[in-house]
């Protein structure tokens, strides 16, 4: 699995790519390292998931992972909320377009 390329913000300051036009700045995705999960493109449904960063050893599943940004979205980080939905909008767009096998 490789690291999901930064996403582009509508805010043209960005430098990354642009994945469903949503906002996520390049140091958004070495926080989220430090904090032990991380967006991944996979080649599985949805393409996009929150997982954990195995390096990192801060987390021992996936689960783990997800449970702790959910957790940080209801304590209002707008930060946490965004990952989650940009995982969403994958899920989203993959069932849309019958990529869900």
């Amino acid at each position: 699995m490789k690291k999901l390329r930064n996403l582009q913000l509508i805010d043209p300051k960005c430098r990354g790519p642009n994945y469903f036009g949503i906002s996520w700045p390049p140091t958004w995705g070495v926080k989220a390292q430090e904090e032990g999960w991380g967006l991944f493109e996979v080649d599985r449904f949805p393409g996009i998931e929150i997982e954990c960063d195995d390096e990192a050893g801060i987390f021992e599943s996936d689960d783990e992972a997800i449970a702790h940004v959910i957790k940080r979205t209801e304590e209002g980080s707008y930060f946490h909320w965004t990952a989650l939905t940009i995982a969403a909008v994958a899920e989203y767009l993959a069932r849309v377009d019958g990529d869900h096998k």
